[in-house]
């Protein structure tokens, strides 16, 4: 299956990797408060993104199931 791309061209895989970033720069002990903050507001908003992504993909699972046959999601 090919990766799904959201709006900005990045597929699921690659926003988990962004998210994994921004996690291990927030336990780095070095990191000022202020960027912080940025790598914390930016990765909420890449996990929001990822949950619409996700949570298309899943009714689109979902449909495929149901029916029996692969159908596109409206």
């Amino acid at each position: 299956m090919a990766a799904k791309k959201d709006k900005d061209n990045r597929s699921v895989e690659e926003t988990f990797e962004l998210i994994e970033q921004k996690i291990e720069r927030l336990e780095d002990d070095e990191v000022p408060l202020e960027e912080a903050f940025l790598q914390f507001r930016e990765g909420m908003a890449l996990v929001k993104k990822l949950e619409g992504a996700i949570d298309k993909i899943e009714k689109q699972v979902m449909q495929i199931t149901e029916e029996g046959e692969e159908e596109p999601f409206e």
